[in-house]
């Protein structure tokens, strides 16, 4: 009775299935049979086959698959020992002799396997597990093989089922193993017209224990038309049985291997889903991505793909051709680079500001060509912009979808290498932007985000996968906004708002007293920002009634337009402060209206990101008073400004008073606010960590 039996099933090999068994013929170790399993074959493989009349078992079956075929070839097996091998595939000479005296030399092991090459049909090698150029799994056997963590010859003991879940590296024609551990576990599953043996080897290894031997002892054949094509379309295919098969296992492993399972098959999913995009199997991608969702519904690009699988096919093929026409990703780029900021409008207010103080400093860098997107109109910065001599297109379309349209069109035209978008309504152009464009996606976190409703977070989620660089004002907002979403910090970078401190240095300009009607005997009080709720303008508003009756020269005014005036105006006719406010609207000359203020007030309620206005103020050496809330408290403290707790006009009342009559502490509080503007928060560098960030986006 031989000890060894050599299973090998055939369909339609006739071209090579002598190589195969003349591989066989050849070994060093002589103690074998061969069992030629024939699935049902229409080609000449059984005359073929005559010539080893006497050598070989030739048994024939009706076409079933090759599972069925093996199992047939099991079960006629007399061996003590198996060892499979495809038709197409071969031997090398010491294998059968190298891997029985493993099994024998460690009789607590039941399967022995070995590394593989591939070669072409001119005989070329393609690969070997250890020298793949494919993408291993971090921590799977052939990442460890690459790392070269064992050197060749070397008997790696103890491949576990983990590390087989990871990974199947494991290749029928590289296997010997004992027949008694198959008739523990069963054979071949004949349900699985793919993955059958990854499910086989998967339920070796829960039970029993298995050896790696890092030497090539056999080559698989690469054929184009066969089932070992697994660097082509097939290999997609592969992956959704692989996660099949490993999706049995969730529940038998429900405590050690339940998460890695999981793990494993999102990313396997997460690969098959493209292919199945990229090759326009759209019902297919909404099945897998369904499948993956079930696991995990923590992965925003799989709504993404389900969005897309929706959609006709002819469109799909039509944004994908679009697609490939893009120039090539890998293109090596020169400057001047191109960089387009996409912004929803220009109108006034503290981003749009920053955008016009970085182009007028960075007008003249060579390094850079400058464009901007507007969704909706140019307004009033944009305007100023554009007499810089910096390009401004402005979408055309009556709906977002014509708008989206244009965007694509025009990202083919530009080809810009980095997109930078500002303020959420351009934000929802990224997955589009990453579609089809090469460009790397910047986005500019400007506040808290605590203005975001289930939805737009879970937007944001899936925006953040598909951006290159996220850019925060403020150490708070990237904390806030690491916690919200549950990211890491590896795309973040925090680049603090900058002032253009030429601007606030120039000598007293009393235009606006008398634009006002004020003379130099008042005492102005100022508050610039947006008149919205949480800005706390209601509670700056309720202080001037308490110092009204004490103090008969003062003025406030509230620079700023928003949703929020109307309720302002009425309470300040309400407490019968006409006579003290001044509402100016939105205004461009903020240099002469802090040149003639005496006190700066900001009393946000919610934290912020690094407000502008504030920094402003205190670049033209105006005391501060503002409250204690996060983003705030990175420029401001209690040496330079006067910080109260929110929402309360009492202490703001306090907080004011005490400025208003003392004179050498606001010149004081001014002065320290003046040094920590300019040395922390000057526009030349933010203009310089800009250049810096852009030039290692592109580089990378």
């Amino acid at each position: 009775m031989p000890k060894v039996s050599v299973i090998i099933p055939t369909y339609n090999c006739a071209k090579y299935i002598c190589e195969a068994v003349d591989s066989v013929l050849a070994q060093t170790y002589n103690d074998f049979e061969i069992v030629v399993v024939d699935d049902g074959s229409t080609d000449d493989t059984k005359d073929i086959l005559q010539r080893y009349n006497g050598r070989i078992r030739y048994i024939y079956q009706s076409n079933k698959g090759v599972s069925a075929a093996r199992n047939l070839g099991l079960r006629e097996a007399k061996g003590k020992y198996i060892a499979f091998l495809d038709a197409d595939d071969i031997w090398l000479p010491e294998k059968l002799e190298c891997q029985t005296k493993l099994l024998e030399e460690n009789p607590d092991t039941v399967m022995v396997f070995s590394d593989i090459e591939m070669f072409s049909e001119n005989t070329l090698i393609r690969f070997s597990m250890s020298r793949s150029n494919n993408y291993q799994p971090y921590g799977s056997l052939k990442w460890r093989i690459l790392q070269k963590e064992f050197n060749d010859g070397t008997l790696i003991k103890g491949i576990t089922f983990g590390d087989l879940v990871l990974d199947n590296s494991i290749l029928p024609a590289t296997v010997v193993l004992k027949r008694i551990c198959l008739d523990s576990i069963g054979y071949f599953d004949e349900g699985l017209p793919i993955a059958e043996d990854y499910d086989l080897w998967l339920r070796i290894s829960q039970k029993f224990k298995i050896l790696y031997f890092n030497k090539i002892t056999a080559r698989r054949r690469y054929r184009q038309d066969s089932a070992s094509d697994r660097d082509g379309i097939r290999e997609y295919k592969y992956l959704e049985y692989d996660c099949k098969v490993l999706k049995k296992f969730i529940k038998e492993e429900p405590n050690r291997f339940s998460s890695l399972i999981k793990k494993t098959m999102k990313q396997k999913y997460r690969i098959a889903c493209w292919g199945n995009l990229n090759n326009l199997n759209l019902k297919k991608l909404r099945t897998l991505s369904w499948d993956s969702l079930s696991l995990d519904l923590c992965q925003p690009k799989l709504f993404f793909y389900i969005l897309i699988s929706l959609l006709p096919i002819k469109t799909v093929h039509f944004l994908k051709k679009m697609k490939l026409n893009i120039k090539n990703r890998n293109k090596i780029k020169t400057p001047p680079y191109k960089v387009i900021f996409l912004i929803h409008r220009l109108r006034i207010g503290g981003a749009e500001q920053r955008l016009y103080d970085y182009l007028r400093s960075e007008i003249k860098n060579k390094n850079f060509s400058f464009k901007i997107i507007c969704l909706y109109e140019k307004g009033e910065i944009g305007q100023e912009i554009e007499n810089l001599g910096i390009p401004i297109d402005v979408l055309k379309g009556n709906n977002f979808i014509q708008r989206l349209l244009n965007l694509i069109f025009y990202l083919r035209k530009e080809d810009p290498d980095i997109i930078h978008i500002h303020l959420w309504p351009a934000r929802l152009f990224t997955p589009i932007i990453k579609l089809f464009s090469n460009a790397s996606v910047i986005y500019t976190v400007e506040d808290q985000l605590e203005w975001m409703a289930h939805f737009e977070k879970l937007l944001e989620k899936l925006f953040y996968f598909l951006t290159n660089k996220i850019i925060f004002v403020s150490n708070s907002s990237n904390k806030s906004y690491c916690s919200k979403f549950k990211v890491n910090k590896k795309k973040n970078a925090i680049i603090y708002n900058g002032i253009d401190s030429s601007k606030f240095s120039l000598a007293y300009n009393s235009n606006f007293r008398k634009e006002q009607g004020l003379s130099d005997t008042h005492l102005i009080i100022t508050s610039i920002a947006r008149i919205i709720e949480r800005k706390g303008h209601i509670y700056l508003v309720r202080a001037a009634k308490i110092l009204q009756e004490k103090y008969s020269h003062l003025k406030f005014i509230i620079v700023g337009e928003g949703n929020y005036r109307e309720s302002i105006s009425r309470e300040i006719k309400k407490l019968q402060l006409d006579d003290l406010f001044v509402l100016t609207g939105q205004r461009r000359d903020i240099n002469n209206i802090l040149s003639s203020t005496d006190i700066f007030v900001l009393p946000s309620l919610c934290d912020e990101g690094l407000p502008l206005c504030l920094l402003e103020a205190m670049a033209a050496g105006k005391p501060v008073i503002t409250t204690n809330i996060e983003g705030i408290n990175e420029v401001a403290d209690i040496n330079n400004a006067i910080i109260i707790p929110p929402t309360n006009s009492i202490a703001l009342a306090n907080g004011l008073e005490k400025l208003i009559i003392d004179r050498e502490e606001r010149l004081r509080l001014g002065e320290e606010a003046k040094k920590t503007a300019l040395s922390r928060f000057s526009l030349e560098k933010m203009c310089n960590l800009y250049e810096k960030l852009y030039k290692e986006i592109i580089q990378k």
